[in-house]
C-alpha cells in the first residue's frame, strides 16, 4: 500500500507540474518549492487484483497528506503513517525515497495524458512493476504550504490503548 500511495502522490505532482510548464526540470522544481499542490483524485487499478478509489491529496516537496477510501496517509519525508480509523490501526514505515525519485520510476509508463489547467487524466503502465493505473485529478491548484508541517505527520501518542500501532521503521 505504501508504494501504491507513493505512486499516486507522484502522479499528482508530476501531472500538475509537467502539464503546466512541460519538462521534468519543472516537476522537480515544484516538488522542492515552497507551495503545496492540492487536488481531488480518482484511480482504477487494472489487472489481477483490480481496485478503485478516490480521495484528496496535498503535496509539498517530499511531504504529503492523502485521504481516500477510509484511509489516511501522512508523509513527513522520513516516515509514512497509514491510518485506518475504523479499524483503529496505524502502520508506520520508512518513506523509501522522496517523491522526485518515485517519479523517475514510472515516467516512461505514462500514456493518454490530458490536462486542461485544473484537471487531468492519464494511464500509467509499468508491466515490470505490475502497474496498470488509470488516474484522474480535479481541482488542481497550488496553495500556501503549511507553516509548521504538522499536516504531514500523525501523532500516535494521542491514541488510546484500543489502537494497534505497527511501527515497521
Amino acid at each position: 500500500m505504501k508504494k501504491f500511495t507513493a505512486y499516486l502522490i507522484a502522479v499528482i505532482a508530476f501531472s500538475v507540474s509537467a502539464s503546466a510548464q512541460g519538462g521534468i526540470s519543472h516537476v522537480l522544481g515544484l516538488l522542492r518549492g515552497k507551495d503545496a499542490v492540492s487536488c481531488s483524485y480518482q484511480y482504477r487499478m487494472n489487472g489481477n487484483m483490480p481496485m478503485e478509489g478516490d480521495g484528496v491529496a496535498v503535496i509539498c516537496g517530499h511531504k504529503y497528506y492523502a485521504k481516500g477510501n477510509g484511509m489516511e496517509n501522512y508523509c513527513d519525508g522520513e516516515s509514512v503513517w497509514t491510518v485506518d480509523r475504523s479499524a483503529k490501526e496505524v502502520y508506520i514505515e520508512n518513506a523509501g525515497g522522496d517523491i522526485a525519485s518515485n517519479i523517475e520510476k514510472f515516467l516512461g509508463g505514462i500514456r493518454d495524458f490530458k490536462y486542461d489547467g485544473s484537471s487531468l487524466s492519464c494511464r500509467i503502465v509499468k508491466k515490470e512493476q505490475g502497474l496498470d493505473l488509470e488516474f484522474k485529478a480535479q481541482g488542481i491548484k497550488t496553495v500556501p504550504a503549511s507553516e509548521d508541517g504538522t499536516v504531514y505527520s500523525f501523532d500516535v501518542s494521542a491514541l488510546d490503548s484500543s489502537w494497534v500501532i505497527s511501527d515497521l521503521r
